[in-house]
């Protein structure tokens, strides 16, 4: 079972859930860093905002990145 911040976007925890590698680096990374990912996402002003930024968190944790933060 993967450890993971309690509370994360649906939107962000459907596409991860559907990726193992990003779910699988997600989970490695500590707390302060998964906090920083959920805050990254919630920080936006629209919906296609937030939808681009979650396929960019996505697509980060794919290549075992946090770049993007």
């Amino acid at each position: 079972m993967y450890k993971m911040a309690k509370e994360l976007p649906i939107g962000f925890a459907m596409k991860l859930s559907a990726n193992s590698q990003a779910m699988q680096y997600y989970a490695s990374l500590n707390k302060q860093q998964q906090h920083s990912i959920v805050e990254y996402i919630q920080n936006n002003q629209s919906e296609l905002e937030a939808r681009e930024k979650i396929n960019n968190a996505i697509r980060g944790l794919e290549n075992n990145s946090i770049d993007f933060i």
